[in-house]
């Protein structure tokens, strides 16, 4: 039984982390539904690990090239040498994905625990998807809302990136998805939208990453319901479900047809609404 709740809770974490649907708005509703409590600390962030390795796996190839460009950044440093134009541009990315980074940052250590506790409410969380499936409704337009060109991850401003940080930091509270926002935002402010998705989950990269540092740091080993061998079955199982979601997602990108999943946040949050 064990390793059927492992399969479905990896399922569960893989499928919605990316698809822009909101993993913890799902949780929380399953939560109140069935009656299933939150999985243990470390069960759940070998779970979040799973999923950023799908991240890694899936975006290899960008992420080696800002790796590599990274270490000859550095190198040329030292050397006294000008770096080369692609390594330069790859160093500012990572520039750029920092400062986005920061309003979530902010956010989260000042008003984290407030805003996960007002959004453990299933009403509140209902609305919430609503509002999610709202968003990604605007994403019906063909063009840019806040910009007449469209940009990729190299011509996109610094205060672009920053305001894709913002809305990101509004993804705290459960409901909102943090993949569908950010892309969406990115799509309104003229990134093309596979770049938006990139850009997205670079953001991913760091923010998950953080959370996962903070809770390790706050970990204590306590009993659990679960095997080693289960924990781990479960963080598999996540891994391979997001690399199966985050395919699905950059065709759906590719079709300019993000607001698909619009219908589907909308009629859960009135479901949510009726029964919870």
């Amino acid at each position: 039984m064990e390793y059927l709740y492992a399969f479905f809770l990896g399922v569960l974490q893989g499928v919605t982390e990316f698809l822009p649907i909101s993993s913890s708005g799902h949780l929380s509703l399953l939560e109140h539904i069935l009656g299933i409590q939150e999985p243990e600390t470390f069960f759940d962030i070998v779970l979040h690990v799973g999923t950023l390795l799908a991240v890694l796996f899936f975006f290899r190839s960008l992420v080696f090239q800002i790796v590599a460009s990274l270490i000859r950044c550095v190198k040329s440093r030292f050397t006294g040498n000008k770096p080369e134009a692609q390594d330069a541009q790859n160093a500012w990315l990572v520039a750029k994905v920092l400062v986005a980074s920061l309003p979530a940052g902010a956010v989260g250590f000042f008003f984290g625990d407030a805003m996960e506790n007002l959004s453990k409410d299933p009403d509140i969380v209902s609305v919430l998807l609503i509002v999610n499936g709202l968003i990604l409704l605007l994403n019906y337009r063909s063009k840019p809302v806040f910009s007449k060109t469209t940009h990729n991850l190299t011509s996109c401003s610094l205060a672009i990136c920053f305001a894709i940080g913002i809305v990101q930091a509004f993804a705290i509270f459960r409901g909102i998805s943090r993949s569908g926002s950010t892309i969406t935002a990115g799509n309104l402010l003229g990134l093309n939208p596979l770049d938006s998705a990139r850009f997205s989950f670079l953001l991913f990269l760091v923010a998950i990453s953080g959370a996962l540092v903070l809770a390790l740091s706050h970990y204590t080993p306590s009993s659990s319901s679960f095997t080693l061998e289960q924990i781990i079955f479960g963080g598999l199982v996540a891994f391979v479900f997001g690399v199966i979601s985050l395919k699905v997602l950059m065709k759906v990108l590719a079709s300019k047809k993000l607001y698909f999943f619009a219908p589907y946040c909308i009629a859960i949050g009135v479901v949510g609404l009726l029964i919870l």
